[in-house]
């Protein structure tokens, strides 16, 4: 997080909602922009850095070399004057006199010299900063070492050297000055190019990368608006596959999610649509039976003499319409029970599944005057007992309705390697091939006339389709007109035999 102190108090400037309120171009480029001039520069900096302290270096053992050469130039003035002179050591007046003189002797140039005697300045020409610099002077004066410092005399930097010197058996302290103004006036031109550089060179590559950032992540800014558009409900839009390959993966998933999007709201209206029918078709059904019953409620409620036969008769009619209200409601039930309650299955012979159902239907079929002839295999099935049961009533009961009193239906077996088929054939008044593609739709009958009279909602296949859909079994319709109708259910063979 950067600051800014002002006034005693810290501002934030890049905090996380200014973050948060960035778009991605801007964080990358902002941060491959910092990271690409923090290198540069680093780099610069440890190059220049590292030669800057080598040539300062290098000047200083030049410079050391000077002084220790003009220290040795001193001492031999000396000794030569004392063997001209034949004697064993000159009086140190004499030596304060050369030393004088060769210092004299360096007026003028670059370079500054001063010798001390102890703590007394013997000579000094253009070292009068060297006052300012006792703790130098003494470290000096303490190791007798040769030791150098650099420092800054008005716009000059200075490098001072210092070394005992011995002369005819006395202790004398050399120091020179040398300026190595050039050097760091190198160095502080290459610090205001390497500047100037970075300025140019983040302004050139600032516009690189933000054209580049913006050319990369152009894909998502398309990904974005299309999403934009398809959260308003245009699911027809697909995005042209662009970019590198994560973008071109990116926008595949995102049109196969669209069109999954899409499938599923034409399925929803789809079953929207269908819902509608059916409650429709449902409204329209329920009306006759209810219109009957209460017509016949008011006229016994208003009809002040009512034979025994017509009570008789108003009864047996009002019953007729409640069971067929039943019936009704049962069938709708079950349909809807099939879409959304999972199954109990359990393994079961279709031969003890066939003598149930053979009991049930047996009274109803002999009220009717018509035969059943039943024909199991000895299979065993993986099913919902009750709904599996339900299956089969139902196409009895399509059977019955569709014969003639006298008539056999049969329900028989077919058995192959994995599957087991029920059939239910009837001998009935059967059905043309453009009723057969329809009679699995809800409410659907192919005689209104005759399926009323027996109290038919055209239901009954329909739920027959969907209970064998999730039985994973396949049903199918063979019938001719005036031939009857036969109804196959194939479904597979439980999976071990006991």
């Amino acid at each position: 997080m950067a600051i800014v102190w002002k006034a005693g108090e810290a501002v934030k400037l890049w905090d996380k909602p200014f973050l948060a309120s960035m778009k991605l171009w801007q964080k990358i480029f902002l941060v491959s922009l910092a990271v690409v001039l923090a290198a540069v520069c680093i780099t610069a900096l440890s190059v220049l850095a590292s030669y800057f302290s080598a040539s300062v270096e290098r000047e200083k053992m030049q410079d050391v070399s000077s002084h220790e050469y003009y220290a040795s130039s001193l001492a031999n003035t000396v000794a030569y004057e004392r063997i001209r002179q034949g004697q064993i050591l000159l009086p140190g007046e004499t030596v304060e006199q050369l030393l004088k003189t060769g210092i004299a002797a360096r007026t003028g140039t670059n370079t500054g010299t001063a010798v001390y005697r102890g703590e007394s300045l013997i000579a000094s020409t253009q070292m009068d900063h060297l006052s300012k610099q006792p703790e130098f002077v003494n470290r000096v004066r303490e190791n007798g070492q040769c030791l150098s410092l650099i420092i800054d005399v008005d716009d000059r930097t200075l490098l001072n050297i210092g070394s005992g010197l011995r002369l005819e058996g006395v202790e004398y302290y050399l120091f020179t000055a040398y300026d190595v103004t050039e050097i760091y006036r190198i160095y502080q031109n290459q610090l205001r190019f390497i500047s100037i550089v970075s300025i140019v060179f983040a302004i050139v590559t600032g516009v690189i990368l933000w054209a580049g950032t913006r050319h990369l992540l152009r894909p998502l800014t398309v990904v974005n608006g299309s999403l934009g558009k398809i959260t308003a409900g245009d699911y027809q839009i697909r995005i042209k596959e662009q970019g590198s390959s994560e973008f071109q993966e990116l926008i595949r998933n995102v049109n196969e999610m669209t069109e999954a999007i899409q499938n599923n709201v034409e399925q929803l209206r789809q079953i929207a649509d269908s819902r509608k029918r059916f409650v429709d078709s449902l409204a329209h059904e329920m009306k006759t039976p209810l219109t009957s019953v209460m017509c016949l409620g008011d006229v016994l409620l208003c009809k002040r003499v009512v034979t025994d036969s017509e009570r008789q008769e108003y009864a047996r009619i009002i019953v007729e319409d409640a069971k067929r209200l039943r019936g009704l409601s049962g069938k709708l039930l079950e349909l809807s029970i099939t879409d959304n309650v999972p199954l109990e299955l359990e393994r079961i012979s279709i031969a003890e599944l066939l003598e149930g159902v053979e009991a049930s239907v047996t009274p109803v079929l002999e009220k009717r005057r018509l035969r059943l002839e039943v024909i199991p295999a000895d299979a065993w099935i993986t099913v919902d007992k009750e709904l599996f049961q339900s299956l089969l009533y139902n196409l009895i009961d399509n059977g019955m309705k569709a014969s003639g009193e006298g008539q056999t239906l049969r329900v028989f077996c077919e058995k192959s390697e994995q599957t087991l088929t029920v059939a239910v054939e009837d001998q009935g008044i059967g059905m043309s091939p453009e009723e057969l593609k329809k009679i699995t739709e809800p409410f659907y009958m192919a005689d209104k006339s005759r399926s009323r009279k027996e109290g038919g909602v055209g239901l009954g296949l329909s739920l027959c389709a969907s209970i064998a859909e999730r039985h994973h079994a396949q049903l199918t319709f063979e019938s001719a007109l005036g031939k009857g109708t036969t109804v196959r259910i194939s479904i597979p063979l439980a999976k071990e035999d006991p």
